[in-house]
C-alpha cells in the first residue's frame, strides 16, 4: 500500500457522503455513521468519530481494513501496542488532544495506582509515556476542540476529560482544558470558543468553581455568552456523576434555558435592584433612599453583595452619587478592599450605575387620576392628623408638645377619641431624637393613668434616632413598618431628624422625601422660628409649606400642676382651618396621672391673643363690665383703640348699644349672640 492513505479509498470503503468540505462515514470501530473524514490541501487525511471513539482505536481499525499505511502518520498518535505503564499502574483511559483542524498534539493517559490516580502525557510519535517533550499544557488545544465545528449549539466546558467524555457520550458538545483546577493560563486554546455560547460546568468544590470563574473572565470578549450550570451532584461531583445518577440532557437543557445571562433591573417601593449574573451566581446592587432634590443626579444608599457559591455574601453599603466619577472611584476602592479586585469592580459598578440612571430617568409612576384609590377616611384624627400625609405641631421649648404628641399616639394606638374627636386606630412608631425610652415610657404611663387605662398596653413602638438622619434610616424603618404593621409614625423632633441645616430648603425637601418613601401618616414635633415670631416651624419656610397640616402650641402659664395650652391651626390643605382651642393639662403629684381637658381659650389670659378680635371683645364683655370705655376695652385686650372701635361698629348687628352714655362710653352691652 502507498505510504499515504487515500481519501477516496476510505470514503468508498466506509460508505461516505459529502458534508461541506468533509465526508460522513461509517465508523470502523462501532459501525455508527459518525466518522468525519477530511483532507486539507497538501496535508494528510484528518478524521474523528463524533460518537467519541478513541483516535487510536479508529486508526487501528483503519489499518486492520487496509485503509491506512503501517508507517507512522499524523494520526498515529497512539500506537496499537504502547509500552506498558510504570510498575503498579494500570491504564484506565486515553484522551487525545487535537486542534480544531484535527491536528493531534498529545495524548493524556489516566492511570490507576495503588494511591489513587495519576496522569501521564506522550507525544504522537512516542511509544512510551515520555511527557510533552518541550510542549507545555498551556500550548495544547482544548480537549474536544476537533469536535467544535460539527455543532453550532452551546459548548459545555468541564474541568476534566472524564466529565467531558460523559457529555460527549450523550450528544453534547463539550471541551476541557489540559491542566488541573489550578490552571490560569490557557495560551490560544480559548480562541476555539470565539462567538460560541459557552456553559461552564464546575466540579462541585471551591477549586472547580474558582477555575470556572477565572475562565469566565478569560472568555470575556471571546465567547458570545457565558453561563454557569451547577446541577445537584455530590461534593466534588461533575458531569460524569450527574449522568451516572440518571441525570438527563433534557433536564440539563431546561436548567440552561432558565439561566439569565444579561443583567436585569427590578423596581422596588424605595428604589431598584440591579442583578449582574457573573461567576456562577449573581452580584446584587440594591439602591434605596433615592434622593434627587439637590438638582443633580440621584444619590442613593447602595448595598452590594455576592450571591455566588463559595464566595462570602458579606455586604458593603454606602451612599453614592450615581454620576460623580470621584464618588464612584471611592466606592469602587471600597469594593476592591472588601471583595478583592478579581472580576473588575469598576466595570460592574459602572454598569449598575448606568442601569440605575436609565431606570430612574425612564420611570413612569403616573396613573389615570380618576382611577386613583379613594380613601374612606381622610384623617386618623380629624383636623389634627391626615391619613395620607405629614402633620406638624410646633412651639416653644417646654410648651407641652411631647406630652400632646404622646397623648395623640396613645389615642391612635388604642382607637379612642382624642379631645372628643373620632380616631382611626393604628400602631404607632415613635422615632425619638430628644429623650430616652424610659422617660417616654414614664410619660405614657402617666397619660394612660389619667385616662383610667393604667393596665392597657398601647401599640406604640419606640425607635431611637441615635443621631442618624431620618433619610438614612428609611430602609430599616420600612422593614419595621412591614414587620409590625405600623400605621403611623411620629418624629421628635424635626431639626435633629433632618440631620443638616434646617434653614436650607434642600434639608426640608430631603426630610419630606423620606416621609414620602415611608408612605405613612406622620406627625413631626418642631420648634418655632424665634420667640417673637412663632407662626412657623423653625427653619426654611418649606417646613411649613410642605406639611399638609400644622398646629402651633402655646403655653400660657404653668403653675407646676396645671398647664394651659393654646392650639392654633396655622395651615390645613384639605379643609378650612380648625378653630383655635384651649387645652388644660393637669399633672398629678409625684408623677401621678396626666389628664387633658378642653377649656375656653378666650377665657385664658395670655392665650387669647391669637383669637379673632371680635371673639375676644365678646369674651371681655361677657366678663361682667357694667360700663367700659373703648380706651379701657382696648387696654384690656392690648389692642389699638381704632381697631377696637372699627370692630365694635361691625358688631352693631350683634349687640344692642346704649348710646346715652358719654361719648365713646358703652353702657352695659346686651350681648345678642
Amino acid at each position: 500500500m502507498s505510504e499515504q492513505p487515500s481519501l477516496t479509498a476510505i470514503v468508498e470503503a466506509l460508505g461516505g457522503k459529502k458534508e461541506g468540505s468533509s465526508y460522513r462515514c461509517d465508523c470502523p470501530v462501532h459501525n455508527g455513521r459518525s466518522l468525519i473524514v477530511t483532507e486539507k490541501p497538501g496535508e494528510t487525511i484528518l478524521f474523528h468519530c463524533k460518537n467519541g471513539c478513541d483516535q487510536s482505536d479508529v486508526l487501528t481499525a483503519l489499518k486492520d481494513r487496509g485503509l491506512w499505511p503501517s508507517t507512522n502518520g499524523r494520526h498515529e498518535a497512539t500506537p496499537p501496542n504502547p509500552a506498558p505503564p510504570e510498575p503498579g499502574e494500570s491504564l484506565e483511559a486515553k484522551y487525545e488532544y487535537c486542534d480544531t483542524d484535527g491536528t493531534h498534539y498529545a495524548t493524556k493517559g489516566r492511570f490507576r495506582t495503588f494511591g489513587g490516580k495519576t496522569f501521564r502525557w506522550r507525544r504522537p510519535d512516542d511509544e512510551r509515556w515520555a511527557g510533552l517533550r518541550g510542549l507545555k499544557e498551556v500550548d495544547l488545544p482544548l480537549f474536544g476542540a476537533h469536535l467544535l465545528a460539527e455543532s453550532g449549539g452551546p459548548v459545555i466546558f468541564n474541568e476534566g476529560e472524564k466529565a467531558t467524555k460523559a457529555c460527549q457520550a450523550v450528544g453534547l458538545t463539550a471541551v476541557c482544558a489540559a491542566g488541573s483546577a489550578g490552571q490560569r493560563i490557557f495560551g490560544t486554546a480559548l480562541a476555539a470558543l470565539k462567538d460560541r455560547d459557552v456553559v461552564l460546568w464546575p466540579d462541585n468544590d471551591d477549586a472547580g468553581r474558582g477555575l470556572m470563574r477565572h475562565i469566565a473572565r478569560e472568555l470575556d470578549g471571546i465567547a458570545k455568552s457565558v453561563r454557569f450550570v451547577t446541577p445537584d451532584v455530590p461534593a466534588k461531583g461533575d458531569a460524569f456523576d450527574y449522568f451516572g445518577a440518571g441525570g438527563t440532557v433534557d433536564a440539563l437543557l431546561d436548567t440552561l434555558a432558565e439561566i439569565r445571562i444579561e443583567p436585569w433591573i427590578e423596581e422596588t417601593p424605595d428604589g431598584y435592584i440591579v442583578s449582574l449574573p457573573e461567576d456562577g451566581g449573581t452580584i446584587r446592587f440594591v439602591a434605596s433612599s433615592l434622593d434627587s432634590t439637590r438638582g443633580r443626579a440621584p444619590e442613593v444608599m447602595l448595598r452590594v453583595w455576592n450571591e455566588i457559591p463559595g464566595v462570602s455574601n458579606e455586604q458593603f453599603a454606602a451612599r453614592l452619587n450615581l454620576v460623580s466619577l470621584s464618588n464612584r472611584e471611592a466606592y469602587r476602592r471600597s469594593l476592591d478592599e472588601m471583595f478583592g479586585k478579581e472580576g473588575g469592580w469598576t466595570r460592574r459598578l459602572n454598569r449598575a450605575c448606568d442601569m440605575l440612571l436609565r431606570a430612574h430617568n425612564e420611570r413612569d409612576d403616573s396613573i389615570v387620576l380618576l382611577e386613583a384609590p379613594v380613601m374612606e377616611n381622610a384623617y386618623l384624627i380629624r383636623g389634627f392628623q391626615p391619613a395620607d400625609g405629614p402633620a406638624f405641631i410646633f412651639g416653644q421649648g417646654g410648651s407641652g408638645k411631647t406630652y400632646l404628641a404622646l397623648y395623640m399616639a396613645t389615642c391612635i394606638s388604642l382607637g379612642i377619641p382624642f379631645l372628643g374627636r373620632d380616631v382611626g386606630q393604628a400602631a404607632v412608631l415613635y422615632v425619638d431624637y430628644e429623650s430616652s425610652p424610659w422617660r417616654l415610657r414614664q410619660r405614657t404611663e402617666r397619660i394612660l393613668a389619667g385616662m383610667g387605662m393604667a393596665d392597657t398596653l398601647p401599640a406604640i413602638f419606640y425607635w431611637p434616632g441615635g443621631g442618624v438622619p431620618l433619610v438614612d434610616m428609611v430602609p430599616a424603618l420600612e422593614r419595621k413598618i412591614a414587620q409590625d404593621d405600623i400605621g403611623a409614625i411620629f418624629i421628635d423632633s424635626a431639626v435633629l431628624a433632618a440631620g443638616s441645616d434646617p434653614e436650607r430648603s434642600e434639608t426640608a425637601a430631603r426630610y419630606f422625601n423620606a416621609l414620602s418613601r415611608l408612605g405613612l401618616p406622620s406627625l413631626t414635633i418642631a420648634h418655632v422660628t424665634k420667640q417673637d415670631d412663632d407662626r412657623y416651624p423653625f427653619g426654611s419656610i418649606f417646613w411649613h409649606n410642605s406639611a399638609r397640616l400644622t398646629w402651633n402650641v402655646k403655653l400660657a402659664h404653668d403653675d407646676g400642676d396645671v398647664a394651659h395650652l393654646g392650639l392654633h391651626n396655622r395651615k390645613s390643605n384639605d379643609d378650612k382651618p380648625e378653630p383655635s382651642l384651649g387645652l388644660r393639662v393637669t399633672f398629678g403629684a409625684d408623677s401621678g396621672p396626666v389628664t387633658f381637658q378642653r377649656e375656653d381659650l378666650a377665657s385664658v389670659q395670655g392665650l387669647n391673643k391669637d383669637l379673632p378680635l371680635k371673639t375676644r371683645i365678646l369674651a371681655e364683655l361677657k366678663a361682667g363690665h357694667d360700663r367700659i370705655t373703648i380706651k379701657e376695652l382696648a387696654g384690656e385686650l392690648d389692642e389699638k383703640e381704632d381697631s377696637v372701635s372699627r370692630t365694635l361698629r361691625r358688631m352693631e348687628s350683634a349687640v344692642s348699644v346704649d348710646r346715652s352714655a358719654v361719648p365713646h362710653r358703652y353702657g352695659a352691652l346686651d350681648v345678642a349672640r
